[in-house]
This record gives C-alpha cells, structure tokens and sequence, in this order.
C-alpha cells in the first residue's frame, strides 16, 4: 500500500537501509522467536538490500537463532543464561538457554556469591547496629555507581544507534510489569526510545500489546516512551484503548506479528492434508502446557494451584488415551514449559499410567519451524500461553485455550472462539472435556472460522509492512 501525497513514508527509503529490532526476546519463548522471524522475512521480502541488528535480552542467542548482528538492551545479560552441556549450536539451532527471560536479566546490581564475602555479611549481620550503619554510609555510593553504570551503557548504546536509520519495537513485555516492576521492561523500552531519537532515529512500535501496568512509575514509563514514537500499532483493542487512555496516543489496530509467519507451503493450512494417525488412533491432539504459578519460576507463586493444574492436565491425557487419541506434549517455551511437562509425565507415571510412545510422548523442540511442525501434524490442540493458541490458529489447529491471562480471553474473543477458553483457576477435568467434545463436533466449523479470520488478519498485517518498509 503506498503512501498518499496527504500521508507522508514513516521511513525515508535508501538503499542498505539499516534497521533494527528491539524486543524483550532470546530467552526461549518461542512466541517472541515466532514474531521476530516474521518480522524478518517480511521485511526481507521488501527491502532485500536492508541490514538487520537484533536488540535482545540475549543477543548470542538472538544472533544465532536468526542470523543477525545482535546487541544486549540491558547492561548485564544474565550470567546464568549457560550452554547446555553438549548443546550443538547452528545458525537453524541455537543453544537453550536454562533461565527464565525477564526476571532477572537486567539492570539490578549483582549479588556477591563468595563464601568469604557472604561469611562476612552474616557476622555484620549478627551486629544490627554496625551493619546498619554502614549500611547507611554504602547506599548513596551504591545510588552514584549505579546512576554511572547506567551513563556508561547508554553512551555504548547511543553510539549503537547512531548507526542505524530506524529502530523497531515489536513483541510482548515491553508495557509490562510484571517480570521484576516497573524498573524492568518499562524502564527499558523508555530508555531505548530516548536513545533512539536522542539518535535521530525513527522509532516504530509495531503490534505490541498491553499485560499488566498498575504502577504510576510503571505507567509514566511507558506514556514517556509511546509518546516518542513516529509510528505505533497495538495487537488488540484493549491494548490500542488502553494506550489512548493512558498515555495520550494514538495508534492502529494491527494484529500480532506471528500470524504472518511465513511457514512451509506444505504446511499451510489450505494446502495440507489430514495428518496421519498413529496406529489407527483416532487422531492426534497436541497439548502445550506452562509454568504458570510454578513456584520454581513465575513470580506469582501458587504451588497448589499450580499442582491442580498439572493433575488436571494428567487426567485429561488419561482420558483422551482412553478415547483413542495419540497424545503429543510440546512446548511454547521452550525451557520453562518443559519443566511443567515434565511434571504431567511424572504425574502420569505416578499413576501407574505406562503408556507407550506411540501413545503418549513429548515432542522437543529447539526452533520456530519445529514448533509449528508439530502443531500442525495435530487434529486438536490445548494450550495456555499466548503464542500457543496464535501459533494454532495459525496453523489452522482448532485449539482449547487454557487462559492464564485476559490477553488470551481478548484473543479467542477476536477470533470468535469464546466458547472453548478456560481460566486456568477455574480448570476442572469434567469442565475440559465438555469443552473438547464441543471442540470435535464443530471443528469444520472453527476451521472456516479462523480461516477467514486469519486472512482478515494476514491482510491487515501484509498493509502495515507495505505502509512502513514500502511507502
């Protein structure tokens, strides 16, 4: 869709455009992974001569997994994000990082983890009135080195930026708190748009969406930085709403990125046929459960509830191997979700449930086109992140969400699926199955549904690239 003479090009073409691309990625979330390699190929597809640069929680990963020069958003990429032992690195197949993604990959000071230094501690410690005091005279110096630090990177990054001719936000986290505060994800995205015009940059804000901002500072944060933008599209209404409301801005309805993934023809879901099944099984159905509440890794931690839901899932498998399913565990992300499949096999062994492979198995997945390999080679699935559901209805899956967040009521609302999302707190075993059998009955029906759907959305997306990469 080409500009207008009364809309003037959001980026002035050249040739060897640089851009780059700012997201809260590189931690294993398949969903962020997903919207990158689509962000790429699509801009690709209209500036082959441009030049890429990730801007990521993890660039080695991010370099790797989408072969593109890549730099750190925060000053101390997190030290525990280690290889694998054994971990086999690709440009196709980058090496897992064992750590959660937002929680502590940022900006906090470091905490010592000498035994001599925390020996020391403990005995001030023992000395309240010493340790206070000192405590007392370090804080302000604490305060100057780490208003310094911060001056030192963003200095590094600025000359970054200079580089470059535009600079695009995408993805999930970056108008939300919920990973670590209003210091966290907001505090960035503020300080990467600063520098970004600072820079003379474009700053564009594309299909992002909106999680939980409740804090003033958290809120001030994020007017601050979407007020910076030349550009900005929200994935869903609440997000475009909640963005006018409280930042002052404007901005398109454009839906999330990963539904233009570009993905196998063979795949796609007009032109592949029905799946094979495995030992004349009734079909295969694919579940793709998470760590939410796990008091292992999310930051609300409910170990009840979060048990609930493991047994559920667990009985739910047992039901559908009793009906005649093939059943195929996958994850959405791809280090924390397996720790919450791990759990449902273990749950089911504890049950003296030895199903064979054929029957019951986990299916591992390392990259994007794995991930939606699978899901396609499902009849149904189940799943409760996000991108999990996206990346069905993309695939043309008909999916049961499992919603642990409005953002996935929002989204199975827009695709007129209501009907078959449940709030993982009110997730009971009779409750899923109804729902399923629902989901079996109408699945021609669903499958047309999200077909128009997904193109409605595909062109939507397609004229928001052509608008910004084309104009």
């Amino acid at each position: 869709m080409a500009s207008s003479p009364n809309q003037p090009p959001i980026i002035a073409r050249k040739s060897a455009l640089r851009i780059g691309l700012c997201g809260f990625f590189g931690y294993g979330n398949m969903g962020n992974a997903a919207i990158q390699r689509a962000m790429i190929s699509n801009i690709k597809k209209r500036l082959p001569d441009a030049q890429l640069f990730g801007f990521s929680l993890n660039p080695e990963d991010t370099q790797q997994r989408h072969g593109i020069p890549s730099f750190s958003i925060v000053r101390r990429p997190n030290p525990a994000a280690q290889l694998a032992e054994g971990t086999q690195l690709s440009a196709d197949r980058p090496a897992t990082a064992h750590v959660h993604p937002a929680a502590d990959a940022a900006d906090s000071p470091e905490v010592p983890s000498q035994n001599g230094q925390n020996g020391f501690k403990a005995w001030l410690k023992s000395k309240p009135a010493l340790f206070n005091a000192l405590k007392s005279i370090k804080k302000p110096f604490d305060t100057l080195q780490l208003l310094w630090d911060e001056f030192i990177f963003c200095r590094k990054c600025y000359a970054i930026l200079k580089g470059l001719d535009v600079f695009i936000l995408s993805g999930g986290g970056a108008i939300d708190e919920t990973w670590g505060g209003p210091w966290k994800t907001p505090y960035i995205t503020l300080r990467w748009a600063t520098l970004a015009r600072l820079a003379g940059l474009k700053f564009l804000v594309m299909s992002v969406g909106v999680e939980r901002l409740d804090s003033k500072r958290g809120r001030f944060f994020a007017r601050s930085a979407m007020r910076l933008a030349s550009y900005r599209s929200f994935r869903d209404s609440y997000s475009q709403d909640f963005v006018k409301k409280i930042c002052g801005c404007d901005g398109l309805m454009v839906p999330d990125l990963a539904f233009s993934l570009a993905i196998d023809p063979a795949l796609e879901p007009e032109q592949r046929q029905t799946p094979p099944r495995p030992n004349g099984s009734a079909g295969v159905v694919g579940i793709s459960p998470m760590d939410y509440l796990d008091p292992r890794s999310w930051p609300r931690k409910d170990g009840t509830q979060y048990q609930r839901y493991i047994a559920t899932l667990a009985a739910f498998t047992e039901w559908l191997v009793g009906r005649g399913y093939a059943v195929r565990f996958f994850p959405s992300d791809i280090y924390m979700d397996r720790l919450a499949i791990l759990d449902v096999m273990a749950q089911l062994k504890a049950s003296n449930k030895n199903y064979s492979c054929a029957q019951v198995r986990e299916e591992r997945v390392a990259i994007v086109p794995e991930l939606v390999q699978h899901i396609a080679a499902c009849d149904f699935a189940v799943a409760s992140r996000f991108h999990g559901v996206v990346l069905s209805h993309r695939m043309g899956t008909p999916v049961m969400a499992l919603s642990y967040d409005p953002k996935v009521n929002r989204l199975m609302d827009a695709v007129g699926l209501t009907d078959y999302c449940t709030r993982i707190e009110d997730l009971k075993l009779d409750e899923m199955i109804r729902t399923f059998e629902a989901l079996e009955e109408n699945q021609a029906e669903i499958r047309n549904q999200v077909a128009k759907v997904r193109a409605e959305y595909r062109d939507l997306l397609e004229n928001q690239y052509d608008r910004i990469f084309l104009s």
